[in-house]
């Protein structure tokens, strides 16, 4: 009879742990028709698009996760006056230093029905401002009207996307390449801008997509929940996207978008506050009376405005910068925009540069000025802030994959 001692059981454990994912990354995931993978397949990878590059073989499910393990070692200090509320300084800075945050992990479900037809679910499994799981959004998106057996609509739907839930919206092109929680593979960066145009709200959008050229209107409640009082205080937003998007050289893609965004009124919109997960600079800035949780935007600015536009140039080429800019307008909360002048402008110029040295890696760094402007009712200047960057150097052939 053979006997395993304690060492030998671990060994062999230790080897199946380092054989799985070589085992796993041996099987090719399946990707999903009309679909954006949320690995590295999934980069640079914008709308879904109207190619079905996958055979529909019947319904499908597929799981996903996407995990994050982050070691922070920043410092700050400040020379600011002591200001003294109940016994404490309310501009001392918090003593922060080197260590581990807490893991950020995502679950993604998605469901196809039937030709074209899937729903999405996704799921933050542990993030900074929740660290119990809570459901981030889903939504139900058609391609394909097979059931009707119509000619007519086939030929629609060749062209249509329409896409209904409670999901993220697609304002702009800066929150497809964002760190989302745990999924950090589409940001050549360790954080996201520093007013981050993202949210997610309840609603619709309708897609028309031929020959590279794109257009996108939606319209949703306006607001990050589900909301029945105030009645009087609340408006629909509406908001779309026109924009070119071609392959013109196998070393050069241009793509050009231009989106809105705009609404009457609203009791909280969270266009640059709607993410609930939590920037990646625990601490940074923050008094001695933060906690994590409870801070989980430092180092991040909400200008508070419902009206905004955005263009967005990401000429796809090794030394090429990719230069957002967008403009912000209105007030946000309804109360304050009875008492305050309409019409103020916050305008946020921002550059991200990924240079290389050669054709085949790219780098990421960020630079993002925000100038003096009335920004949600406050007077502020923020000549500089320090953006960590990282290394994310990726072959482009496998950026090719997927688009």
């Amino acid at each position: 009879m053979n006997r395993y001692s304690p060492n030998s059981i671990l060994v062999n454990l230790l080897l199946l742990l380092v054989a799985l994912p070589g085992l796993s990354y041996g099987q090719p995931a399946k990707q999903l028709p009309y679909w954006r993978p949320y690995d590295m397949r999934g980069i640079n990878v914008f709308e879904t698009g109207k190619q079905d590059t996958v055979e529909y073989d019947g319904p499908d499910l597929r799981w996903g996760a996407a995990f994050t393990q982050q070691f922070q070692a920043l410092d700050h200090e400040n020379a600011a006056d002591e200001v003294i509320v109940d016994g404490v300084n309310r501009n001392q800075l918090m003593e922060i230093g080197n260590g581990f945050n807490l893991a950020t992990a995502n679950l993604y479900l998605d469901a196809l029905l039937a030709e074209g037809i899937r729903v999405n679910l996704i799921t933050y499994l542990s993030s900074r401002h929740h660290p119990e799981a809570w459901v981030k959004g889903g939504f139900f998106q058609v391609d394909r009207l097979p059931m009707f057996k119509s000619d007519f609509l086939d030929n629609i739907m060749d062209y249509v996307t329409l896409r209904i839930g409670h999901f993220e919206i697609n304002y702009g092109d800066a929150h497809l390449r964002r760190t989302d929680n745990g999924n950090a593979l589409y940001n050549p960066l360790v954080g996201n801008y520093i007013m981050d145009a993202y949210t997610t709200e309840i609603g619709g959008e309708v897609y028309v997509q031929s020959n590279g050229f794109l257009g996108m209107l939606g319209m949703t409640d306006g607001e990050i929940q589900g909301n029945v009082t105030r009645p009087d205080d609340r408006s629909p937003s509406i908001y779309g996207k026109l924009g070119f998007d071609r392959q013109l050289q196998p070393d050069l893609r241009l793509r050009l978008t231009g989106s809105f965004y705009t609404t009457a009124s609203s009791i909280n919109n969270t266009l640059y506050g709607g993410d609930r997960a939590g920037s990646r600079y625990y601490l940074v800035m923050e008094n001695t009376t933060a906690t994590i949780s409870s801070n989980f935007t430092s180092g991040r600015i909400n200008p508070g405005r419902i009206n905004h536009r955005a263009i967005v140039p990401p000429t796809r080429r090794p030394g090429i910068p990719l230069a957002p800019w967008n403009v912000a307008s209105g007030i946000a909360d309804k109360k304050r925009q009875r008492s305050e002048r309409r019409g103020r402008k916050a305008t946020i110029p921002s550059r991200r540069h990924r240079l290389c040295p050669h054709a085949h890696q790219r780098a990421g760094a960020q630079l993002f000025p925000a100038p003096r402007s009335r920004m949600g009712g406050v007077r502020r200047h923020v000549a500089r802030l320090p953006i960590a960057s990282r290394r994310a150097c990726y072959p482009w052939s496998q950026l090719e994959t997927g688009r």
